[in-house]
């Protein structure tokens, strides 16, 4: 929502117009006031005569007396109510949920390495007796398939509190009160309270972190506007962030209702409840049957371990292991015995393909060849333009000045133009730009403009800027004729900006001075003026 209203007056009114429920004067004929700040633009909001006048259709279907300007453009009448914010209470805010939480996710596959190749044949023994070495060992057995998925976990229930207030009537007014809960919905083992003895405290007896939603409704007891608060304490200190309002116009529509939310870190023995305040001046309120209350949840939830899941098929088996190491040589035979030949070895492996060789150097350039024949000549050329004109001779010599011709008759006067616009006559001034402060409730001069003897009618104007202390108090500034004992204009502000007050009046005088002031005083509270000035000329 802007944080800037501009009230502007009609172009067809000849009066200025005061806005009596916030204290502001509106300069006549498209004047304006502009008001910047949540906490002015909030109070013009709720004015019931800023309602009525700009919606009031005085000048003709849609053209009202005021019209409202968000800082960018006009307000057109049929959407002032809504610019304007008319609205019912903020609803009570829904239960925090946490869903539960997913299944973790299957153990990915264990995977062996291919076995390496088998090693090179060693060479063959000498010859002798034969003798077969012991057979290697088999190879090891394949890995053990991977484990079943873990079962999903499982839910939990949080232990909670919730109780309200069945018989309501608690008065609450502009100090912070304690709302009992005098009727118990549900209280699991964890929380301590009573319905009779101190029925506003829930003590949680366990550490952890809870959910607490409170809601308080009250009834306006009389016809002013009011705005209510609510809170929760902890121990006796309130909780910094759990603040939240309402408001009601008047007894016709007077419930309102403020709910707050929070997660609180608690620590077993801590006593918690919520309180009620009227946040502004007013009639005081009472609260509602059954329709305050308080619910505390714990939020430290642990879910049930879940089942193992089923264990995993049995892997293959691993391939056979290496041919073990060739057996110690034997004993040397006789000479007749003739051992046999060993096997061939295994033919070893193509040694890699060697490096590319650099380039060789590039050759020497061969002999120039014979120069070919000249060809044929060409066609002549087509004829070139004609050159540019030679530049222009010297001019001659100047020839003597002949006499001077007679004077020609004098033209005819031309017709005289219109007349300006007449000036300011008579015109008398006075100002006084430094500021004055006061508490004075009786009107003090803050300039003065006395005249010298006049005769006939006579404009008089006046300005200043002025402000105050606060919303509920006004300072006065008017311009008043001492001579006749006759207030001119009068102008009000409730601002603490400093807004312009301004305002003009026919004089009639019969030969005899007369004397001017803008004066000042303030209904309460404390007022400041400056930048005053008077101007008075002659109308004709």
């Amino acid at each position: 929502m802007s944080s800037i209203l501009i009230i502007k007056t009609n172009v067809l009114r000849v009066t200025d117009v005061l806005i009596k429920d916030v204290g502001i004067l509106v300069p006549n004929s498209g004047g304006s006031v502009t008001l910047e700040g949540n906490r002015e633009v909030t109070q013009v909001r709720l004015s019931d005569d800023v309602l009525t006048f700009s919606t009031d259709d005085v000048y003709g279907a849609g053209s009202s007396t005021l019209i409202l300007n968000d800082g960018t453009s006009d307000i057109p009448q049929d959407e002032v109510e809504g610019f304007l914010g008319l609205q019912g209470p903020t609803g009570p805010t829904g239960p925090i949920i946490t869903g539960p939480t997913g299944p973790i996710g299957a153990t990915g596959p264990v995977i062996t390495g291919p076995t390496g190749p088998a090693g090179i044949t060693g060479p063959t023994g000498p010859t002798g007796p034969t003798f077969t070495g012991p057979t290697g060992p088999g190879g090891t057995t394949g890995p053990t398939g991977p484990v079943g998925n873990t079962g999903p976990s499982g839910g939990g229930e949080g232990k909670i509190f919730d109780g309200y207030d069945n018989s309501g009537g608690t008065s609450i007014s502009t100090t912070w009160v304690d709302i009992p809960l005098d009727t118990e919905r549900q209280k699991d083992s964890i929380y301590g309270h009573s319905t009779t003895v101190n029925p506003d405290e829930v003590t949680v007896n366990q550490t952890g972190r809870f959910r607490v939603i409170a809601r308080g409704t009250v009834f306006a007891d009389g016809g002013a506007r009011a705005n209510i608060a609510i809170r929760l304490v902890v121990n006796g200190t309130p909780v910094d962030g759990t603040f939240a309002y309402a408001y009601h116009r008047n007894t016709d529509a007077g419930f309102a209702s403020a709910t707050v939310a929070a997660v609180l870190s608690l620590t077993s023995g801590d006593v918690v409840k919520f309180q009620l305040q009227r946040a502004t001046t007013g009639d005081d309120s009472t609260t509602v049957a059954d329709a305050s209350g308080m619910i505390i949840e714990d939020a430290n939830i642990v879910g049930q371990v879940g089942s193992t899941g089923p264990a995993g098929s049995q892997g293959d088996t691993g391939p056979t292991g290496p041919i073990g190491a060739t057996g110690p040589q034997g004993i040397p035979g006789s000479a007749s015995a003739t051992g046999a030949t060993g096997p061939v070895g295994a033919t070893g492996p193509i040694g890699a393909t060697g490096p590319i060789g650099a380039t060789g150097p590039i050759g020497a350039t061969g002999p120039i060849g014979a120069t070919g024949p000249i060809g044929a000549t060409g066609p002549i050329g087509a004829t070139g333009p004609i050159g540019p004109i030679g530049a222009t001779g010297p001019i001659g010599a100047t020839g003597p000045i002949g006499a001077t011709g007679p004077i020609g008759a004098t033209g005819p006067i031309g017709a005289t133009g219109p007349t300006g616009p007449a000036g300011l006559l008579d015109v008398q001034f006075a100002s006084s730009d430094a500021l004055s402060t006061t508490t004075s409730t009786t009107f003090l001069t803050k300039t003065t403009l006395t005249t010298p003897a006049l005769t006939g009618t006579y404009w008089i104007e006046w300005c200043a800027e002025i402000t105050n202390s606060g919303i509920f108090s006004r300072l006065i500034a008017r311009l008043q004729n001492t001579t006749d004992a006759v207030t001119l204009c009068q102008g009000e502000s409730n601002s603490t900006s400093y807004p312009n007050v301004s305002g003009f009046a026919e004089v009639s005088f019969t030969g005899a001075a007369k004397t001017f002031e803008i004066q000042y005083s303030v209904n309460s509270g404390t007022g400041s003026i400056r930048r005053a000035r008077i101007r008075i000329f002659k109308k004709s």
